[in-house]
Parts: structure tokens; C-alpha cells; sequence
């Protein structure tokens, strides 16, 4: 392997490549930018250059991408692989979208509405209006206002106030008596009224619904908290997983299937030094009589302790390793997958006329305020659902690898016809000869031991 194969292996952890096709469209260089946006351009260039290339070839791949963000969790943390397989997740449903774009036969249904409302003046007719509006509301106000005080003064002066004076103290007197003699604040009464104004919004609605069977892992990448991976579907692809769905039997068993996946699955790991971003999704091979096969991984972080529960959560984490491999299978069978988009925008322009009238001193004042919002809201929803009846798969490897001082379960889960022939046909041998035992007379010391029933003891270990 030359070195630049080599660079690419530690730059884009990818298991799911041909190295003829990297060699005429390399992958973006080592992205050493803290700029999140950095790792969401690039590659969606580089999966450009992928299709252009793909179509040139005539081969009828479909490639896309999809961002999942983890967010600020360290590899330290005990919940980093959750974070992980979550960002994937969300990576991988934008991904499938990706591809149906491209790909559903009904299309994206994508709808629009947009409007724009303006109101605008010339000259000083709007200020000239407001002021005659306001000051006459004002007068109004002002009024009602001296009537409220000639009634507070009538109060005061009233012969039950004059008793309750009596009773004060003369220090609460003369308190009242200076807050009388203080001169009174002007009254200012205030009008707002809408002025030139301009609104445009507008409201975008997307929406498709898709299955889709076959698009395996192309690569990924991680990169400050971002999570990208790039799908491939092609006609092999498709084949493939139309062969899992229907559990198609081979017509010629290849006995060594699981130890050419195995063998493949090993290389996997000692190439992934960083993981478990570059071990997710379902990848294939082709085995040496011609037939593919598929693996997958699926990733768990151990949470260490000393106590019972904490060995039993062990032996949990690994199952739930083993769990998410059955998943990715799963997904590469058959994934529907349902998307909704709605993008509303909106630009509003305003202008408020603030009228201020000073009943006190006569004067009247005009204003204006200013008021503009520029913004977009967007809301997505995302949805699949996938269902295999999955015979003869092989729990092949469980990795115990340690990432930052974490301990993570990588397992891996194979499938192929041949491995599922292997298997069934052990089970059918295995009940065979549970039904042969069941109709047969157990042999004594002085009877014939039955040819159709004859016991063999194993020494070895099973």
C-alpha cells in the first residue's frame, strides 16, 4: 500500500471504498480548522466530485452526506459513545434524505408561499395627522384629568377630611403641606402611530416519503463535535440487500465464508486507530467465490466500578454493542424513511410615529422610531423504521478498545448467503438428528446398538 492510500486510511476512516476510485477523487486533506462549518463544505464538495466522477463511469452509484453533531462531549466522558452513535444516527437519516432527493421516483414535494406588505408616505401629511389626532385626544385626557383633581381638592376639604386632620400629628400636617406646595409636573400625554412599514415573509414546505434498501457506509469523519457520513448506493449494493431481505440461499455454499470475513473484520480493526467513528454502518466484500457479504459494527461504552451492578451493566454494554451491529444489518435491508421541512423567513421594516403633547406648556413634539427584524425559523422532522427477519448472521468479533480512558465494546455481526446457509444447515442436521433419537430404543448391554442411532461423544470443548 503506498503512502498517499495510507494518508487517506488516518484522514477519512472509511470501509467501504475501492482504492481505484480514491485514487481519481481524493478525499479532502486533514482538517485541522476549529471552524465547524469547515467539515460540513468540504465534504460536500468532495461528494460532488464522487457523483461526477460515479456518473462519468456509468456505473450507477448514488452518493450523499450527513451531518450529526455531538455536541461539547469529551472522549473523557462516560457518555462520549452515546453522544457518538446518536450524532451517526442523525447523520445517517440526513443521509438517506440525501438520497431519496436524488433518487424517489415521486420526488421532493416542495411548495412555497411568500407575500409582501408596504405602507409608505410622501411629504409630512402622516406627522401633520398625528399631531391633530393626539392633541385631540389629548385635550380629552386632560380633561378628565383636572375633573379627577377638583374631586381629590373637594375631597380634601370635605368635613370628614377636616376631622382626620385633627387627628394627625403636625409633623404628618406640615409632611402634606409642603407636598402641596410642590409644583405639579407638566402633563405630557402620548400617541403611537404605525408609519411607513414594509413586511415580507414567506413560508417554504418540503416533504418525501421513500424506501430504500442497500446504501452501505462510504466514509466519515469527526471533526470539532461534528460527525459526517457519506452513503453509496449502487446496483451491487442494491442486490445485496435485496439478498438479505429475502434471505436468498446460495447455489453453491462457500465453507470458508466466515473465515474470509473474519480475516476481513481483523484488518478492519488494527486499520481503525480511531473508533468508533470510522466503524459504523454495513460494508461489503466479496468473498472468493464471487458471492458478497455484509458486516456491520455496532459500539458501546463500559461504565467501571467495583460493585455487582457494575459488572452486570458490563456484560450489558456488550450486548448492546452486539445489538447495534443486528441494527446496521437491519438498516441496509430496508429503511423507510419519511421527511418533513417547513422554513419560515421573514424581513419586517417598521416605523412608529410618536407623538408627545405637552398640555402643560402648549407644545407638541413628533417622533420617530425604527424598528427592523431579519430571521428565518426552520423546523424538521425526521422519521424511519426498518424490519428484517435475519436468519444465520455471526456474531464474529468483540473488541475491547481504550479511546481517552474510556473503555468501549466494538462488536461486529456478519451475513452472507453462504453464512446463512452454514447455519441453517448445521440447525437442520442438529434437529435431524434430535428426531431420530426421539423414535429410537435406547440400546442395553445385551442389545444391538441401532446403526440410525448411534451416540458419538465429543472431546472437544463446545
Amino acid at each position: 500500500m503506498n503512502v498517499f492510500v495510507k494518508k487517506i486510511i488516518r484522514v477519512i476512516p472509511s470501509l467501504f471504498f475501492s482504492f481505484t476510485v480514491f485514487a481519481q477523487v481524493p478525499p479532502p486533506p486533514e482538517l485541522i480548522s476549529k471552524n465547524n462549518n469547515e467539515l460540513n463544505a468540504k465534504f460536500t464538495n468532495w461528494v460532488t466530485k464522487l457523483q461526477i466522477y460515479e456518473n462519468t463511469r456509468g456505473t450507477g452509484g448514488t452518493y450523499a452526506l450527513g451531518i450529526g453533531s455531538l455536541g461539547s462531549v469529551q472522549p473523557s466522558s462516560e457518555m462520549y459513545i452515546e453522544s457518538v452513535n446518536a450524532a451517526y444516527k442523525q447523520a445517517l437519516l440526513g443521509a438517506y434524505v440525501g438520497l431519496a432527493n436524488k433518487l424517489s421516483e415521486d420526488g421532493l414535494n416542495v411548495s412555497t408561499d411568500m407575500g409582501v406588505d408596504s405602507r409608505s408616505s410622501r411629504g409630512n401629511a402622516i406627522d401633520i395627522q398625528a399631531k391633530r389626532d393626539c392633541e385631540a385626544d389629548a385635550k380629552e385626557a386632560y380633561r378628565i384629568y383636572q375633573v379627577n383633581l377638583a374631586k381629590e381638592k373637594e375631597n380634601k376639604d370635605s368635613f370628614i377630611n377636616l376631622l382626620k386632620n385633627k387627628l394627625k400629628s403636625d409633623e404628618q400636617l406640615a409632611k402634606e403641606e409642603i407636598e402641596l406646595e410642590t409644583p405639579q409636573v407638566d402633563f405630557i400625554h402620548e400617541c403611537r402611530y404605525e408609519g411607513e412599514t414594509y413586511s415580507q415573509n414567506s413560508t417554504t414546505t418540503s416533504f418525501i416519503t421513500d424506501v430504500l434498501s442497500g446504501a452501505g457506509v462510504y466514509a466519515s469523519a469527526l471533526h470539532n463535535g461534528q460527525l459526517a457520513v457519506v452513503v453509496k448506493r449502487s446496483p451491487t449494493s442494491s442486490a445485496v440487500a435485496s439478498t438479505l431481505l429475502n434471505q436468498t440461499m446460495p447455489n453453491v455454499i462457500n465453507s470458508n465464508a466466515l473465515g474470509e470475513v473474519s480475516d476481513r473484520i481483523d484488518l478492519e480493526f488494527s486499520r481503525q486507530t480511531e473508533v468508533p467513528q470510522g466503524l459504523v454502518g454495513t460494508r461489503l466484500m466479496k468473498l472468493s467465490n464471487g458471492e458478497w457479504a455484509l458486516y456491520a459494527f455496532g459500539a458501546s461504552q463500559i461504565s467501571v466500578d467495583d460493585s455487582f451492578m457494575s459488572g452486570l451493566s458490563s456484560l450489558q454494554d456488550s450486548q448492546v454493542a452486539s445489538t447495534r451491529a443486528l441494527a446496521e444489518l437491519t438498516r441496509f435491508s430496508e429503511f423507510t424513511i419519511n421527511f418533513d421541512s417547513l422554513l419560515k423567513e421573514l424581513r419586517d421594516v417598521r416605523e412608529t410615529k410618536v407623538v408627545s403633547v405637552n398640555m402643560t406648556t402648549g407644545k407638541t413634539r413628533v417622533s420617530t422610531e425604527k424598528d427592523q427584524m431579519l430571521g428565518r425559523i426552520l423546523e424538521t422532522s425526521f422519521n424511519s423504521q426498518s424490519t428484517l427477519d435475519l436468519k444465520g448472521a455471526e456474531l464474529v468479533a468483540m473488541e475491547l478498545k481504550e479511546v481517552s480512558n474510556a473503555s468501549i465494546y466494538i462488536a461486529a455481526y456478519a451475513w452472507s448467503p453462504s453464512i446463512m446457509a452454514l447455519n441453517q444447515g448445521a440447525r437442520n442436521t442438529q434437529d435431524d438428528a434430535a428426531e431420530r433419537a426421539k423414535n429410537t430404543v435406547a440400546p442395553t448391554d445385551n442389545q444391538e446398538t441401532s446403526k440410525s442411532s448411534k451416540i458419538i461423544i465429543s472431546d472437544e470443548n463446545w
